[in-house]
């Protein structure tokens, strides 16, 4: 692979401060950090976590002040590292917007139902109120960061088109939504570069909605690339389903710069991306990390200084020596079992669960994949165990401490997708081996969860708690209802199509049962693969019911569309599976594959998801199937 130092003059790594705010103390250590392993910036995402004057609403705790910013700037100054802002001007508005006095800027003002709902998450691109207040804003926080970089996010803009105003540009004035997104463009950045002198950096996502707006803005626009997943030849898109396009070589032709942006799931993520773009001229890499409010930032500590010192090196022939080193650089050990331990851990996509969830575990092992991760967790985990007496360092001690618990989790999750399936089951009373082994795992999830919060202490002093103690909440609410001893159980089980895991699609399950003249109420939600990595997929959900079921009713609607391979639902009375279809109302495709056990499917909704996108209101357009089910041993 050939060297490409050129043009990476951006090596930098993202504090996800919106999500989870972190002590000054900390930054600065982090700073400490990223400067001994390659990187020349530090990136704070931020959204709206710094009060000002113009925007005087965030609590003290909170928030940051400006004063805090500036302390974290000369932190960084005296490393030399630059610091680039990130604060959303379009999407992810909503620690902006979450307060009453900015609710007028809203796309979904006025409790206006969106393409997700109704969260106030998006400034209305058509108010000049909107960029009287952004103006202001911006000018403060471009006060507080002598970079020539700012970052104005516009990612994941899902409801342009939805308020009046820009409703009436769409339908009287000839625009399209692809043309108010390159408007808001081309609005922020007479702000941040023509006003403040900032060069304008943006998450390039919504360009795959809207690719006739990479036409409509200022080539000195930075695309800031991110894809999470492993590339083998050119990045798959984030929506569209999933459409592959060799964006950098499109960059390239239309007079762009561009950087890279994988994220910390994954070195494999680093290394590929990094891979791939080597072939172009990227001017700078971000490394993302994102939502660690369950979690902490020391588990990702050999990932994020892989990246660093890949990208300083330039040269990802040399990968595998560079993630060796990096390794034992952060951990400051020469046991060679120990590095290969955490090399194969971190190269794993998405392998440690953050958390349980009844319905991401409920399908069980039934999978040769999921067995074979579980199996490799385990080993890695004892591996890494054993091993870890040999970290000596207050920082490695803190990195093996966070993996650690990130792989007691995933233990517990194991042992969660048996004894799931074996729990929702109709059933009386517990049996006594499967009450012994809840119990341990119960007490393991706890002593997990006092962990985190002792680290919290350590780590995070003076910051509450409210997302890691929510998380354990839920997962004994969670628990509460899986092991009450209620005879009147019964399970729906589903099987789904659904190649797109960016689908978003809604789907509701009611019931009748013998003697009932009207539909009950089952089950709802998005129904996604809880690993993003297979196309049919299945839930067993516990329902409220134990009579014979005679017509099961899907409703699905949103956006992305949903596909359905077979169902059943299993009750005291015997195991019940579906006959004849009834009735199909809106967008189905072959509703009679859902009659069969087998890998046809039938497809609810819109399946070009960039039409459906471009066609606000069309995510409440109903589809509906409705089939009569019937006991599979009097089907014979």
């Amino acid at each position: 692979m050939r060297r490409n130092n050129e043009g990476w003059g951006i090596r930098s790594v993202q504090l996800d401060l919106a999500r989870q705010m972190e002590t000054l103390q900390f930054i600065g250590e982090f700073i400490d950090f990223i400067a001994a392993n390659g990187y020349n910036s530090l990136t704070l995402y931020l959204e709206g976590r710094i009060r000002t004057d113009s925007f005087p609403y965030p609590s003290k705790n909170e928030s940051y002040s400006p004063d805090q910013i500036r302390r974290i700037v000369d932190l960084a100054s005296a490393r030399e590292l630059d610091v680039i802002p990130v604060v959303s001007t379009l999407g992810h508005a909503e620690k902006f917007l979450c307060h009453k006095e900015l609710e007028s800027l809203a796309e979904l003002r006025g409790g206006r139902e969106g393409r997700f709902g109704n969260q106030l998450g998006m400034f209305c691109p058509s108010l000049d109120e909107t960029f009287v207040f952004l103006e202001t804003y911006l000018t403060e926080i471009a006060e507080l960061f002598p970079s020539k970089y700012f970052h104005a996010g516009c990612d994941e803009s899902w409801d342009i088109g939805y308020c009046p105003v820009c409703r009436d540009r769409i339908e009287f004035d000839g625009q399209t939504q692809s043309s108010i997104f390159s408007e808001h463009l081309r609005r922020s950045r007479r702000i941040i570069t023509e006003k403040l002198g900032k060069r304008m950096i943006v998450w390039d996502d919504m360009f795959e909605m809207y690719p006739e707006a990479l036409d409509e803005i200022p080539k000195d626009i930075v695309m800031c690339s991110w894809h999470y997943g492993t590339i083998a030849d050119i990045p798959v898109g984030h929506f569209l389903n999933q459409v592959r396009e060799d964006s950098f070589a499109k960059y390239d032709a239309k007079g762009f710069d561009y950087m890279v942006a994988p994220a910390d799931y994954s070195a494999r993520n680093v290394e590929t991306f990094t891979r791939y773009a080597s072939r172009y001229r990227p001017i700078g890499g971000l490394l993302t990390t994102w939502e660690k409010s369950c979690k902490f930032l020391y588990g990702s500590y050999p990932t994020i200084a892989f990246a660093g010192r890949l990208w300083r090196d330039g040269d990802t022939g040399k990968a595998e020596d560079i993630y060796s080193e990096s390794i034992k650089a952060v951990l400051d050990v020469r046991d060679e079992k120990l590095v290969e331990a955490v090399k194969n851990l971190k190269r794993l996509p998405s392998i440690l669960e953050t958390g349980f969830s009844v319905r991401a575990l409920s399908r069980g092992l039934e999978l040769d994949s999921e067995r074979e991760k579980d199996c490799l967790v385990g080993a890695i985990s004892s591996s890494i165990r054993s091993h870890s007496g040999s970290v000596k360092g207050g920082l490695g001690k803190k990195v093996i401490e966070d993996i650690l618990a990130e792989l007691d989790q995933a233990q517990v999750n194991r042992q969660l997708r048996i004894l799931v399936p074996e729990l929702i089951q109709p059933m009386g009373k517990m049996c006594r081996p499967t009450a012994a082994r809840l119990r341990k795992v119960l007490i393991e999830m706890e002593r997990i969860h006092n962990s985190r919060l002792k680290q919290w202490k350590e780590h995070r002093k003076g910051l509450v708690p409210r997302e890691l103690k929510a998380r354990y909440s839920r997962m004994k609410e969670d628990f509460a209802l899986l092991t009450q001893n209620d005879s009147k159980r019964s399970v729906l089980s589903l099987a789904f199509f659904l190649p797109d895991q960016y689908s978003a699609q809604k789907t509701s399950f009611s019931i009748r049962w013998r003697g009932q003249k009207k539909m009950t109420f089952a089950a709802d939600g998005v129904f996604k693969e809880p690993g993003h990595s297979a196309a049919f997929y299945r839930y067993d959900i516990p329902i409220v019911g134990r009579g014979i079921p005679e017509v099961i009713r899907i409703e699905t609607w949103g956006y992305g569309g949903q596909g359905f391979s077979y169902l059943e639902i299993r009750t005291v009375h015997g195991r019940f599976v579906p006959v004849a279809i009834l009735n199909v109302e809106g967008s189905v495709e072959h509703p009679e594959h859902i009659l069969v056990r087998d890998l046809k499917w039938c497809f609810a909704g819109e399946r070009n998801t960039r039409k459906a996108f471009l066609n606000p209101g069309s995510e409440r357009t109903r589809h509906v199937i409705e089939i009569s089910m019937g006991n599979s041993e009097a089907q014979g």
